[in-house]
């Protein structure tokens, strides 16, 4: 797969999936330093969200789950 189809229709290639899932990972990282014991339901709602878009993404270009979580290089990998 060298493309998924985007939101706005036009297409995304691999450099700009991989650049996504980077940013993406980014803020959840940081969203999750903004983490409270109370009021901060918005925050994990938020996470999730992009945590899932993360997943779709890597599995837009790997193929499937399994591929995904092996073949991303290391250094763009956050432990979400």
């Amino acid at each position: 797969i060298n493309r998924i189809h985007f939101l706005n229709g036009e297409f995304m290639k691999n450099k700009e999936i991989l650049n996504t899932i980077m940013v993406l990972q980014g803020e959840v990282e940081h969203w999750k330093s903004l983490l409270q014991p109370h009021d901060t339901g918005h925050i994990h709602t938020a996470i999730n969200f992009a945590t899932e878009r993360i997943q779709e993404l890597k599995d837009e270009l790997y193929g499937d789950r399994k591929s995904a979580q092996a073949k991303l290089p290391k250094q763009m990998e956050f432990n979400i």
